[in-house]
């Protein structure tokens, strides 16, 4: 019985991501990868779980150390993956484990019992290491396709939001016991999938890429990208600064179990708007949606947190919670949108680098300067957000008509040249008396385009599509693709000499 469960419940995670990424997948590494994902952000959390500790004020010398940190340690990991594949690294995901457990230690000994508190100040330090095996996972999701790895994503967030709300409703010593594996389990299942993931499944991946981009996936520019990096480090300084005057609010009960339970709705939440997102929208598309409602959704949260205060805290951490696995969609998607696909990874780092300035702006702007600066208000660095915001927002628009203009300009050449094409290759099937389906499949070929593009353009088995490239070959008597493609480029020659 408990087998027939197990299996039961493979089997629909299966035609859950199948139906999410728009075809049936049966990939055991997906699934798996997906899981560990799910556990890697709940470890990256674990320094905000109310209900295991009480979350502390960080002072400016530890925020800049994080800072130094976090500039040291991913241009570390850019210099590493350049000689190494950084997900199949042991010793680097060793350290990674290491210093968590290291840091649980600290805190299991600040909970029940007294330890100086330059140790307590190291435990903050230490956590942030766990952030960057969430850069190990964005490395090994590189290799598969965009909406594949998106789909990923979003079940690791709801992964992690039900781990969050779990963690909030048992009991403290076995809460920090269970969260204790929460990077150890991810590490595991990174590198059993990776394991699972053989090299012609990888190839598979790389040419569902390849569809991908033939299919119109954009590439976004470096002036884009720039943007997307001042958004992601603006609208994460908001939100952290408002995560923490909700913080305030913390009073080892109920309250602070309502605010771990919320948050993790709102991640839970916040994957699950990317799977329904992804069924109706393109990647980039949905990337634009959600850049247009994460200020909304930021907005919301500051008015309901100034209207209710205490009495209704899960209206006001519901929304930064969405907002949270929104900015972490940004991180994870930008970079795959860059066209120089070597430097993918180093876009991943400095796009997560810039999401975590802003969590060490939002930090200081809240917590250190008010103290250190007479006068200070948390509502400056709000009120600058916005504005910067504002002004990004503006850029994009004017970006974008433009972009659509040239588009539009661009279009009316290449639909000239399109029909030249296209009629070329008419030409060339009628000569040899191809079939409707088979000129399908010449006009493919003819733009070099192999069997599993083919088979995924005209909605047919790999296996027919190599039956209709073999039956055209036979009938134009040729042995080799380049050959196909010399002969309708000649047939475009003459058409344009006839001219």
């Amino acid at each position: 019985m408990g087998a027939e469960t197990q299996i039961t419940g493979q089997n629909l995670i299966e035609k859950f991501i199948g139906l999410a990424a728009g075809n049936r997948v049966s990939n055991r590494w997906l699934i798996l990868s997906s899981l560990g994902l799910g556990f890697c952000i709940a470890a990256s959390k674990v320094d905000r779980y109310t209900m295991l500790w009480n979350v502390g004020h960080i002072n400016l010398l530890e925020d800049f150390l994080i800072v130094v940190l976090l500039v040291v340690g991913t241009l570390s990991l850019i210099g590493i993956s350049k000689k190494h594949v950084i997900y199949r690294s042991l010793p680097l995901l060793i350290v990674l484990n290491l210093l968590q457990i290291t840091y649980f230690v600290i805190k299991i000994l600040w909970v029940y019992g007294n330890i100086p508190d330059w140790l307590v100040s190291s435990s903050t330090l230490l956590t942030q290491f766990s952030i960057f095996m969430f850069l190990v996972y964005a490395n090994f999701f590189l290799k598969s396709g965009i909406k594949k790895s998106v789909i990923a994503l979003a079940l690791g967030l709801i992964v992690a939001g039900i781990l969050q709300m779990t963690i909030a409703l048992l009991p403290q010593l076995f809460s920090i016991f269970l969260a204790f594996f929460f990077l150890p389990i991810s590490t595991v299942l990174l590198l059993v999938a990776d394991k699972l993931r053989t090299p012609d499944l990888i190839q598979k991946e790389r040419e569902d890429r390849d569809i991908e981009t033939e299919n119109g996936v954009k590439s976004f520019s470096k002036k884009e990208f720039v943007g997307y990096c001042l958004d992601l480090f603006l609208l994460n300084t908001l939100g952290i600064t408002l995560l923490c005057l909700g913080m305030t609010l913390q009073d080892g009960g109920v309250i602070s179990m309502n605010i771990q339970v919320v948050s993790g709705i709102g991640t839970l939440l916040g994957g699950a708007l990317f799977i329904v997102a992804l069924r109706y929208l393109h990647e980039v598309e949905v990337l634009e949606l959600l850049r247009t409602l994460i200020l909304p959704l930021i907005i919301a949260s500051l008015y309901l947190s100034d209207y209710f205060g205490k009495s209704l805290v899960s209206v006001y951490f519901m929304p930064l919670g969405i907002c949270y696995a929104v900015l972490l969609l940004f991180v994870w998607v930008v970079p795959r949108q860059m066209s120089d696909e070597s430097r993918r990874f180093s876009y991943t780092c400095i796009t997560h680098l810039c999401f975590m300035l802003g969590w060490a702006m939002g930090i200081l702007s809240t917590t250190i300067l008010p103290g250190l600066v007479p006068g200070f208000s948390s509502v400056f660095v709000i009120i600058g957000c916005f504005v910067g915001i504002f002004i990004l927002y503006i850029l994009n628009i004017i970006h974008t008509l433009k972009q659509n203009r040239e588009r539009k300009n661009a279009s009316l050449d290449t639909s000239d040249s399109e029909a030249m094409f296209l009629n070329a290759c008419n030409q060339v099937a009628q000569r040899y008396n191809l079939s409707a389906r088979e000129n399908e499949v010449l006009i493919l070929l003819a733009k070099g385009r192999n069997a599993h593009y083919i088979a995924s353009t005209l909605i047919i088995s790999e296996g027919t599509a190599r039956t209709h490239i073999m039956h055209i070959y036979r009938k134009m008597d040729i042995k080799s693709q380049q050959v196909l493609m010399d002969k309708v480029e000649q047939a475009l020659t003459e058409d344009v000499i006839s001219e």
